[in-house]
C-alpha cells in the first residue's frame, strides 16, 4: 500500500492536462492487458479446458446454465458503476480542445468501454465458470490454457502480467477520480481562499483531503469483494449516473427558462432531441427503481443466508447430549 500511495498521490497533486502522458501510457497498458485476458480466455476454450475433469470436446464451455436471476442484483449497480464517469465530466473536458465534439466523444468511449466489458466478461465465464474470482485477474495467477508444471516462459510472462493489472489500473483511475472530487471541493470553499496567496495551498489541501482517506482506510479494510456493503455502496451509481442528473437536468431548465426566456433558456448548441424533460423523468424513474429493487433483493438474500446458520446454532444449542 505504501508503493501504491507514492505512486498516486503525486499524481493527484497534478491538474488533468499535466497527467495527459502518463495517463496515455497507462492507458495502453489497460487495453494490452484487457487483450491478453480475451486472447487467453477465447484461445483456452479451444486447447485446454480450465477444469483437468473436463474431457468433452472443444470449445470446453465451463458453464452449464445460461443465466442466473439469482445474481442480477449484484451484477446490475456493479455494470452501471463500470460505466461512470458523469462526476468527471467537467475535468475531462477541460484538456479537450474542441468541444464540439463532446457528444461523440462519450459516445465512442462509453460504446468502446461497453462493449470490451460485455466480449470479455462473457468469455471469461465460459472458460472458468464457476471458478471465475471476484477479481477476474486472479484466474491468471497461473497461466490460462496451461498447468501450472508445463507453463511455458512466455505464458508464465503474460500471466504475471495480467494479475498485475488491477493494480496499474488503479495508478490510472485513482487519480482521475481524486481530482474531480477535490476540484469540486475547491469550488465550494470561500472564495478568498480560491485565490492567491491562498489558491495553491488550498488546492493541494483539498487533494490531500480527498486522497488521502481512502488510502488509509484501505489498510484495514482488505476486502469488499462480495460483501453485503460492496453491494450497498455499488447503489451510489444509481444516484450519480440516472437520479441527480434527471434532477439536475429538469431543474436546471426551469432555472434557465425562468430567467432568459421559454425559447433561449431551454435550448443550447448541444440539445437535442433525447434534452426533452420526458426523457429526463424516464430516467429518473428507472434510477430510482433500480436502486429500490437492489437495495430491496440485497436485504432478502441477507436475511435469507442468516437464516439457515440461525437455525443451526439454535439446534445446536437445544440438542440432546450424550454423556458416555
Amino acid at each position: 500500500m505504501a508503493f501504491f500511495a507514492l505512486a498516486v498521490v503525486p499524481l493527484c497533486l497534478l491538474d488533468l492536462p499535466d497527467q495527459v502522458i502518463a495517463q496515455v501510457i497507462l492507458c495502453f497498458f489497460r487495453f494490452v492487458a484487457i487483450t491478453m485476458m480475451f486472447a487467453t480466455a477465447v484461445g483456452s476454450l479451444y486447447t485446454n479446458p480450465y477444469d483437468p475433469d473436463n474431457d468433452n470436446d472443444p470449445p470446453y464451455v465451463a458453464y452449464s446454465t445460461l443465466f442466473r436471476f439469482e445474481g442480477f442484483s449484484s451484477l446490475f449497480p456493479i455494470a452501471v458503476f463500470s460505466q461512470l464517469l458523469h462526476y468527471a465530466i467537467p475535468g475531462i473536458l477541460h484538456p479537450l480542445e474542441r468541444k464540439s465534439r463532446i457528444r461523440r466523444v462519450f459516445f465512442l468511449s462509453s460504446s468502446t468501454t461497453l462493449a470490451i466489458y460485455i466480449t470479455t466478461g462473457v468469455a471469461c465465464a465460459m472458460y472458468f465458470g464457476s471458478n471465475t474470482r471476484a477479481l477476474i485477474t486472479l484466474n491468471w495467477k497461473h497461466p490460462a490454457g496451461f498447468s501450472p508444471a508445463e507453463a511455458p516462459m512466455w505464458a508464465k510472462v503474460l500471466s504475471y502480467f495480467v494479475f498485475l493489472f488491477p493494480v496499474v489500473d488503479m495508478i490510472s483511475a485513482f487519480p482521475l477520480s481524486a481530482v474531480a472530487l477535490s476540484d469540486m471541493a475547491f469550488a465550494m470553499i470561500h472564495p478568498r481562499l480560491r485565490t492567491q496567496p491562498y489558491r495553491t495551498r488550498t488546492k493541494v489541501l483539498c487533494r490531500l483531503a480527498i486522497a488521502l482517506p481512502p488510502l488509509i482506510a484501505s489498510t484495514f479494510v482488505r476486502s469488499l469483494f462480495c460483501s453485503p456493503v460492496f453491494n450497498f455502496l455499488n447503489t451510489t451509481g444509481f444516484f450519480i449516473a440516472f437520479i441527480t442528473p434527471a434532477i439536475l437536468q429538469i431543474r436546471s431548465k426551469a432555472v434557465c427558462a425562468q430567467k432568459f426566456g421559454p425559447r433561449l433558456g431551454t435550448s443550447t448548441p448541444y440539445s437535442w432531441h433525447g434534452s426533452h424533460n420526458i426523457y429526463a423523468v424516464l430516467v429518473l424513474i428507472f434510477g430510482i427503481a433500480a436502486f429500490v429493487y437492489v437495495n430491496v433483493d440485497t436485504v432478502m438474500q441477507l436475511v435469507g443466508s442468516s437464516l439457515p446458520s440461525a437455525a443451526c446454532r439454535v439446534a445446536t444449542h437445544h440438542a440432546p447430549s450424550i454423556k458416555l
